[in-house]
């Protein structure tokens, strides 16, 4: 369930980049997809490792209530999960250094430096915000700007026009919602392994009511976001039907929100699952347009 967290803005980057300048290069997709595939494993392998405890604690609250657990339900050992973060985090700097090499881009790999490091002060000592409140922050600024920015800068070989900022607000506030709404399935657990995230500090109720309020937030930057367009007609039925869309899984947030109290895991993944599409198919429609245009 994670990869399109991170795919999507990737391929919204590439859109930009492709859109900017109005060519596309398939090399530095190969490239940035390698960066982004290796980099989300190197982020979800490096959560389970750091997640163990509380992962545990939530497990044995609810047997048969939640998500599988990679280590404590023995999916896979500690040392399998460490050698493949390692790895994983390897093959990213290594497409991000190849990339940055082959296209003399002198500032891809601090870019992908700065986007681990975003991840590492997430989840590892001796920061590990999300352990402390803030993580996310900090998603927001690595899911919802870094990686897009490094997609840009990639396939463009430029750094982003300003006529694409009101694209990457958007983006921004997404992504702000989709990790506010991570937290909400781990409530109970979180505060048991003193793991500090919004919904632990501020409850179930305030989150789900910010999320929603962040999501009709969206539609502003959104309604300027075509003007990064060179195409009116393309322009308008884009931004239309992405704030139609959005605006209507705004509506079934705001139904399903009542019933999804905390540990109710199946209206929260609902409540979820309406968040994650009106963040990854309005992205998508807006990654579409761009590339028609």
């Amino acid at each position: 369930n994670s990869w399109p967290k991170i795919l999507v803005p990737f391929i919204l980057g590439q859109a930009i980049g492709a859109q900017q300048t109005q060519q596309f290069n398939f090399l530095t997709f190969i490239l940035g997809l390698v960066f982004t595939v290796a980099g989300l494993i190197f982020i979800v392998l490096c959560n389970d490792l750091r997640d163990a405890k509380v992962d545990r604690i939530k497990r044995n609250l609810f047997p048969d209530g939640c998500s599988p657990k990679t280590i404590p339900d023995g999916i896979l050992p500690y040392n399998a999960l460490l050698t493949a973060t390692i790895l994983a985090m390897i093959a990213a700097f290594t497409a991000a250094f190849l990339a940055g090499h082959l296209f003399n881009l002198k500032q891809l790999f601090p870019l992908s430096i700065c986007c681990c490091l975003v991840f590492v002060a997430y989840s590892l000592p001796p920061l590990q915000l999300n352990y402390r409140g803030g993580g996310e922050l900090l998603e927001m600024l690595g899911v919802g700007l870094l990686l897009p920015i490094f997609s840009i800068y990639l396939q463009a070989q430029e750094w982003p026009s300003s006529l694409s900022y009101p694209i990457l607000i958007t983006v921004c506030l997404w992504a702000l919602t989709s990790a506010l709404a991570s937290g909400l399935s781990d409530e109970v657990s979180d505060l048991k392994g003193n793991k500090r995230t919004f919904t632990t500090m501020f409850g179930n109720l305030r989150i789900k009511k910010t999320i929603r309020l962040l999501s009709i937030a969206t539609l502003i930057p959104l309604a300027f976001a075509g003007i990064v367009f060179t195409k009116p007609l393309i322009a308008l039925v884009t931004i239309i039907s992405t704030i139609a869309f959005s605006y209507y899984k705004i509506l079934q947030l705001n139904k399903t929100s009542p019933q999804a109290k905390t540990n109710n895991f199946k209206h929260i993944n609902i409540f979820k699952k309406h968040l994650h599409q009106m963040i990854w198919f309005g992205t998508l429609l807006l990654s579409l347009g761009l590339i028609f245009d």
